[in-house]
């Protein structure tokens, strides 16, 4: 969840992702075996897909310009959890005017 955030230096505070990035996790060989499980691969693609979804419904509709594995924070390895992935780091979002 959100807990806060402060403006000078900007930052935001939010769970910590117990498992990290999915570019580490996908290149640790401790990690070989859950990286290899189908459930697991598609719930994470579905998070992330939820993820993207969200900002792109809002309005206006946020564009995050930089989605790539290290972006998205892993809280869980089980399928079944209630969040797996999240997408993170904003740094070049914007929001998107139509003109």
């Amino acid at each position: 969840g959100f807990y806060g955030l402060c403006t000078t230096p900007l930052c935001i505070m939010t769970d910590l992702a117990e498992y990290g990035n999915l570019y580490d996790f996908l290149h640790d060989e401790n990690h070989r075996e859950q990286a290899s499980d189908w459930n697991l691969k598609l719930r994470i693609a579905y998070d992330i897909a939820e993820g993207m979804n969200f900002l792109h419904n809002r309005v206006p509709p946020i564009v995050h310009s930089d989605l790539k594995s290290p972006n998205i924070l892993l809280h869980s390895l089980e399928p079944n959890a209630n969040i797996v992935a999240v997408v993170a780091d904003f740094g070049l979002s914007k929001s998107w005017v139509p003109v």
